[in-house]
């Protein structure tokens, strides 16, 4: 989770955009977050508070980016990153 977000608020000078190759970190990312608290879900109503946990995550993060100097807030990386969190938590 801390990695997610440190790289969610890096200096986007820092992080490498090659043709939009980042929205797959993004989507890898948030499905193995969601992934790893889903395999302890003991019913469905558990499985979507994880998923809703990591669908505000995703979108809290990239939108906090906004308020910082160096990132801008992307809605395809928002994209990617609530497709990760919805496949993980499957």
């Amino acid at each position: 989770m801390l990695a997610i977000a440190a790289l969610s608020l890096w200096p986007q000078g820092m992080i490498s955009d090659h043709h939009h190759l980042d929205k797959v970190g993004h989507f890898a990312a948030y499905a193995a977050l969601a992934f790893l608290p889903s395999l302890f879900a003991s019913s469905l109503r558990q499985a979507a508070t994880i998923m809703m946990a990591m669908c505000l995550i995703g979108v809290g993060l990239e939108g906090g980016q906004a308020f910082l100097p160096d990132r801008v807030p992307s809605l395809l990386d928002t994209a990617a990153n609530l497709a990760g969190a919805v496949c993980g938590t499957g």
